[in-house]
C-alpha cells in the first residue's frame, strides 16, 4: 500500500476546520467560539442538535468567503457540511450532562447493524450516539451535492469514524443496488465524498469490521477516516481497552444469565440476582480499569499542565459507586435502574438462593448462610434485611473440577463461546476465572435442579479475592508510588484474555516527535519539539499506541496523557500551514462583518429532516 505521507491542502482545510468544530461544540457558548476564530474558517450558518445521547454541533462552509492577504490558495473550497460529535454522551438521566467521564469508554462491544455489515462489532456507547440520529437529513444533504466531514475529540472521534462508516458503507449498497437494476453508477469508498477526523480518540470497531472492508474490495488504510494523536498520549490505547475489558466481564455476566435461565425453566427456584451491577463492577477487569484511573487522575492532577488545562477535562478517573453501579448495570449507563415485573424483564430480576441442604444435596460447599425464611425472590423486597441478600461465592476444588472434566461436564453457555474459542476456552482474567475446569464443574454439578441453579452462581465467584498488585491496599501514599504496579495489573489482565480487539481503520497520524529533555518537558508539560504530523499505517499505529502505555515510559505517561484540545492547538498550527479568511464579506455592495452573520439555521437541523 502506497503510504499516504502528507495530507493534501483540500484535507488540511478540512482538518483545521474539524480541529475547531470539535473545540466549539462541548463550550458554553459555541456561537462565541466559532466567531473569536472567524478568520480560520468559512463557516456561514450553524445549529446545535440534541437528542437523548447525542449532542452536536453542525456547521456548512461556503466557496463565497475569501481567503485572507497570507493564504496563497491554490485549489477552489466545496462547500461542506461538517458536524461536530461531543465528547461525552447526553441523557436526561446522565449525573453530569455534557460532561467527562470514563463512563462514555466502558461499555461493551455491540453488532452495529451497518448495511452489509450487520454483525460487525463496534463502540457500544459511541453506536448509542449515532442512533440518535436521523440519517435522512444527511443523505439529503449529500444528495444536494455537499461534501461531508465528521468530527470530535477523544469520545467524540468515536463517534465521527463510526458516523463516516455508516453513510459510507450505506452509500455503497445503494451503488450495488442501483449496478444490480443496470444503472451504472461508480462509488469509490476511499475518496474524499465523506471523511472524518478525530483527535485522541480509539479505534473504533473491531476486527470483523476490518475483515468485512476488506471483503468488499476496500484498502482500510486508505479511508478517509483520519485520527490524530498527540506523541506519547496511552489514553487511547487505555480507552480501548477498557471497552475490551468490559466486554469480557459483560460476556461473563451473560453467561452467567443463561445459566440462571435455563436452572428456573427446570427447578423454579429462587434466584439470586446474578445480574446486579456488583457482577462486573468486583470483576478484575473492571477493578484494573478503575486502579489504573486512580493512577492517572493523582500522575496528572499533580502536572502544572493541569492549572492551565484544567484536571476535570480528565476521562480516565476512577468512577465513583454510583456511576460505577449504572455502567454495570444491565443495558449499560442509560438502562433501566429499578426491577420490573414482566417476562420481557426477566432476566434482570433473577436471582439464586438456596438452603445449606440443598447446597449439600448438589454436593456445593456450605457455609454461613441467612436463614431460608429471610430471603426474598425479588431485589430490595420488604423484610428482607442486608443478611438475607448476602451474596456467597462458591470455590470448585480442584478435584471436583478434575472429576467433572474427565466425565465430559457442561460447557459455557454459547453467549461465552465467542470469547472462548479466542482465549483458549475460558472467559478469562474475570473475577470468577471462569474457565473450562471450573465450567466442567458447574457441569458435575448441574444433574440435579438445585446444581443447575447453584451452576449460574459460579461464573462470578470469587470477585472480591480478585489479585491485586504489590503494594496494593498499604495506604494512599503508598499506593501513589506504585503506579507501575497499577499499570501492569492492568497489562496482565489484558493479557489473562479478550474477545474481539479493536482494530484499525483509516489513516493515522501523530502530532509531535522526540520529547524535550525532562528540565524542559516539566516546564512545557512534555511538549514535543519539532512539532510535526507524521503519517503511520494501521498496524503501526496499533504497535506505536500500545508502547506509548508502557511502564517504560515513566512519568512522561502522565505529562502526555489526554491531551485536551487547547494544549493541542499549537502543535495542529504547526503542523500545516493554516488557511485564513476574511473577517468581511461584501453584502448588496456593502462590507458586512462576518461574526454578526454566523448565526443559528433551521435548514442545518438534521433532526428536522425525517
Amino acid at each position: 500500500m502506497a503510504a499516504a505521507c502528507k495530507l493534501t491542502n483540500e484535507q488540511e482545510l478540512a482538518c483545521q476546520t474539524s480541529f475547531i468544530l470539535a473545540s466549539a461544540v462541548d463550550a458554553l457558548n459555541p456561537l462565541q467560539e466559532l466567531k473569536e476564530k472567524i478568520e480560520y474558517h468559512n463557516l456561514t450558518d450553524v445549529n446545535i442538535i440534541e437528542s437523548g445521547t447525542l449532542r452536536a454541533l453542525v456547521a456548512l462552509s461556503s466557496d463565497t468567503i475569501q481567503y485572507g492577504p497570507s493564504t496563497k490558495a491554490s485549489y477552489q473550497v466545496v462547500p461542506t457540511v461538517f458536524i461536530a460529535f461531543s465528547n461525552s454522551m447526553r441523557h436526561p438521566a446522565h449525573d453530569a450532562v455534557g460532561g467527562m467521564s470514563l463512563a462514555n469508554f466502558l461499555t461493551s462491544q455491540r453488532a452495529s447493524g451497518f448495511p452489509g455489515a450487520t454483525t460487525c462489532n463496534v463502540h457500544g456507547n459511541a453506536l448509542a450516539v449515532l442512533e440518535a440520529l436521523p440519517m435522512g437529513g444527511v443523505f439529503s444533504l449529500l444528495g444536494q451535492g455537499y461534501k461531508l466531514v465528521a468530527t470530535g475529540h477523544k469520545f467524540g472521534g468515536l463517534v465521527a469514524h463510526l458516523f463516516a462508516t455508516r453513510v459510507l458503507l450505506q452509500l455503497h449498497q445503494e451503488v450495488a443496488q442501483a449496478r444490480a437494476m443496470g444503472i451504472n453508477l461508480s462509488f469509490n469508498l476511499a475518496d474524499n465524498k465523506v471523511s472524518s477526523y478525530a483527535f485522541g480518540a480509539p479505534f473504533f470497531a473491531t476486527s470483523s469490521m476490518t475483515r468485512t472492508l476488506a471483503h468488499m474490495g476496500v484498502d482500510v488504510g486508505q479511508l478517509s477516516l483520519h485520527t490524530l494523536w498527540k506523541h506519547g498520549d496511552g489514553s487511547p490505547a487505555f480507552f480501548a481497552a477498557a471497552s475490551e475489558l468490559y466486554t469480557v466481564a459483560a460476556a461473563a455476566r451473560d453467561a452467567n444469565a443463561d445459566a440462571a435461565a435455563a436452572a428456573v425453566e427446570s427447578s423454579g427456584l429462587p434466584l439470586d440476582d446474578v445480574l446486579s451491577p456488583a457482577s462486573i463492577s468486583r470483576s478484575s477487569q473492571v477493578t484494573a480499569v478503575q486502579e489504573w484511573c486512580r493512577h492517572v487522575a493523582e500522575g496528572v492532577d499533580a502536572l502544572s499542565r493541569c492549572r492551565a488545562a484544567g484536571p476535570n477535562r480528565l476521562m480516565a478517573r476512577p468512577l465513583d459507586p454510583p456511576m460505577l453501579g449504572r455502567v454495570c448495570q444491565p443495558g449499560g449507563l442509560f438502562g433501566s435502574s429499578s426491577a420490573v415485573d414482566g417476562e420481557s424483564n426477566r432476566l434482570m430480576q433473577l436471582r439464586i438462593s438456596m438452603s445449606e441442604a440443598e447446597a449439600a444435596a448438589a454436593g456445593l460447599p456450605t457455609g454461613p448462610r441467612a436463614p431460608a425464611g429471610a430471603r426474598s425472590s425479588i431485589t430490595g423486597a420488604g423484610g428482607a434485611g442486608p443478611a438475607a441478600r448476602r451474596r456467597r461465592s462458591i470455590e470448585i476444588p480442584e478435584g471436583a473440577a478434575a472429576a467433572a472434566m474427565a466425565s465430559g461436564g457442561m460447557s459455557p453457555s454459547a453467549s461465552a463461546g465467542s470469547f472462548s474459542r479466542g482465549m483458549g476456552g475460558s472467559v478469562s482474567g474475570s473475577a470468577g476465572s471462569f474457565t473450562s475446569a471450573a465450567a466442567a464443574a458447574a457441569g458435575a454439578s448441574g444433574a440435579s435442579p438445585a446444581g443447575r441453579a447453584r451452576r449460574a452462581s459460579l461464573l462470578m465467584a470469587g470477585a472480591a479475592g480478585a489479585s491485586k498488585p504489590a503494594g496494593h491496599g498499604h495506604g494512599r501514599k503508598e499506593e501513589q508510588s506504585h503506579w507501575k504496579d497499577g499499570l501492569l495489573h492492568l497489562l496482565q489482565v489484558m493479557g489473562d484474555g479478550l474477545g474481539e480487539r479493536y482494530s484499525p481503520i483509516g489513516q493515522f497520524w501523530v502530532l509531535g516527535s522526540a520529547a524535550k529533555p525532562a528540565a524542559a518537558a516539566a516546564d512545557a508539560g512534555g511538549a514535543a519539539t519539532g512539532s510535526s504530523l507524521a503519517w503511520l499505517d494501521g498496524p503501526k499505529a496499533t504497535q506505536t499506541s500500545a508502547a506509548w502505555l508502557a511502564p517504560g515510559n515513566g512519568a512522561n505517561i502522565f505529562s502526555r496523557w489526554e491531551w485536551g484540545l487547547d494544549e493541542l492547538n499549537r502543535d495542529m498550527m504547526e503542523a500545516f500551514p493554516w488557511a485564513t479568511f476574511s473577517a468581511s464579506v461584501t453584502l448588496r455592495g456593502s462590507p458586512a462583518d462576518r461574526k454578526e452573520l454566523l448565526r443559528p439555521s433551521p435548514a442545518l437541523d438534521l433532526l428536522a429532516m425525517v
